[in-house]
């Protein structure tokens, strides 16, 4: 089963190395504490990780990101616009799932994360 839509962050990370660290999930897991910590900084304490994934590109090359990602025509104009917007150098995109995070945010960080919104990535 594929995502139809989609939370979609633009993000900064220093390296590949800070990605895999961020979404490192801490095995056992416990109730009381989130798997990582991007859960954390999302308000969760557990997500399905098959529906979360991000595509980092060293030299930020967001246009390689989207074709990596196969987003929709309408999913990359919209994310391209969004990106004129953005404050900081962004490498990466994080993508997940609708269902996952009810409420998703923002992340000053460092990593920094910004929601740019829920969007179509696959069915057009």
């Amino acid at each position: 089963m594929e995502m139809e839509r989609c939370h979609l962050w633009l993000a900064s990370f220093a390296d590949r190395a800070e990605v895999d660290d961020y979404f490192e999930e801490v095995v056992p897991y416990l109730e009381d504490r989130p798997i990582n910590l991007f859960a954390a900084d999302q308000g969760k304490s557990f997500y399905d990780h098959d529906w979360v994934f991000t595509e980092f590109h060293v030299g930020g090359d967001l246009g390689a990101i989207l074709d990596a990602i196969r987003a929709p025509a309408t999913t990359r104009q919209a994310v391209l616009v969004a990106a004129t917007k953005i404050e900081f150098e962004f490498n990466a995109v994080v993508v997940a799932d609708e269902g996952e995070f009810p409420s998703p945010v923002s992340v000053a960080g460092p990593p920094r994360l910004e929601y740019i919104g829920c969007h179509t990535l696959r069915g057009e």
